[in-house]
């Protein structure tokens, strides 16, 4: 492996490839007619992955700097079921197992809405927006207030004879990873792999693992929190109002883990966590060494967090830590860097 790659494509269509391809042979023919399983597993149907040929089929990016992080770089990752179904027994503290959970574009065919509505007699059914998935909601800005949308959206439904009724609705933010430049070499590299090695795709892949890296950039660290915590902060000042029951985010484990400067570290959490709310923070991962080509995520942690929480330590302690620790460090910068020009230099006082 070229020492000169640190960020590598670790999920392709949802097939675990890196740090380890084992289990990738089962998924071959999968991979070959470049469904998404996560868009399909949604629809019950098979669904190909809509994202443009440059970053086609790429789940997950894993950086080798620091430690291997797995960094999730499409939204539809978080389709999986079994975590909307989770996001979904916490927002409406449904206490079921498994949550009768479907696609709003599922109510197209008859027999979906009769079954939809036969379930809806006796306890709550939901049904769901998604950008691919029957449109995101959206709600337009004006003078005074600005546009929103939500990435997923949950109704809380009943029936009454033919009608569908919907009771109350939940929001499902997942915040995924901007990396800098193209994935366009690598993934050209995987697909020319898949084509010529056919029948040793999983030892050429365990082989050549440099082919998953190629001209892959770092990740966009700087723009991740902060164009995502105000719009995070007025969706959970949302959770318990009107018929909005809750709101939950889910953070992939390595951008948890970039925000905690922001945050003042990462131990204030498990100290901050409120014991009532209707929005929480859900910490996920994808299973790293899966036994199967394909990778579940698992929830790494799940924190109730107000707004106000989050305002308290973004916007007073973190300041107030840089006022003590950070403020006269500039100055003292500020003053030995002038001496490089002029040596007759000195603070004043």
């Amino acid at each position: 492996m070229s020492g000169s790659f640190s960020n590598y494509i670790s999920e392709w269509y949802g097939v675990r490839l890196y740090p380890s391809a084992s289990g990738v042979a089962g998924a071959v023919s999968a991979l070959q007619n470049r469904r998404c399983p996560f868009l399909s597993d949604a629809l019950g149907a098979p669904a190909a992955c809509i994202k443009s040929p440059n970053s086609a089929g790429v789940c997950t990016i894993t950086t080798t700097r620091n430690g291997l992080k797995d960094w999730i770089v499409c939204p539809y990752r978080a389709l999986e079921r079994q975590i909307v179904n989770e996001v979904t027994r916490r927002i409406f503290a449904d206490h079921r197992e498994r949550v009768p959970l479907f696609p709003v574009v599922q109510l197209r065919d008859e027999a979906r809405r009769t079954e939809i509505l036969d379930r809806a007699c006796g306890e709550p059914v939901y049904v769901f927006f998604q950008d691919k998935l029957g449109g995101e909601i959206n709600v337009s800005g004006s003078d005074v207030t600005p546009e929103l949308s939500f990435d997923i959206t949950i109704m809380e439904c009943g029936s009454d004879g033919d009608w569908l009724v919907v009771h109350r609705y939940g929001i499902f933010e997942v915040q995924t990873m901007d990396f800098h430049g193209s994935y366009r070499h690598a993934v050209r590299a995987i697909e020319a792999a898949l084509d010529l090695h056919e029948s040793d795709f999983e030892h050429q892949i365990q082989r050549n693992q440099e082919w998953l890296g190629r001209k892959i950039e770092g990740p966009n660290l700087a723009n991740v929190f902060k164009r995502t915590i105000y719009q995070l902060i007025l969706k959970f000042e949302l959770a318990g109002k009107d018929r909005c029951a809750g709101v939950v985010l889910g953070l992939p484990e390595a951008v948890w883990e970039s925000w905690a400067p922001h945050f003042g570290g990462l131990d204030w959490a498990e100290r901050a966590v409120d014991t009532t709310g209707d929005s929480w923070i859900m910490v996920i991962a994808p299973d790293r060494y899966p036994t199967s080509g394909y990778a579940k995520l698992e929830i790494r942690k799940e924190l109730r967090m107000r707004a106000q929480t989050l305002i308290h330590q973004a916007f007073k302690v973190v300041p107030e830590r840089l006022d003590s620790a950070v403020l006269p460090r500039v100055f003292d910068n500020l003053v030995r860097r002038t001496r490089k020009f002029y040596s007759n230099t000195k603070p004043a006082g």
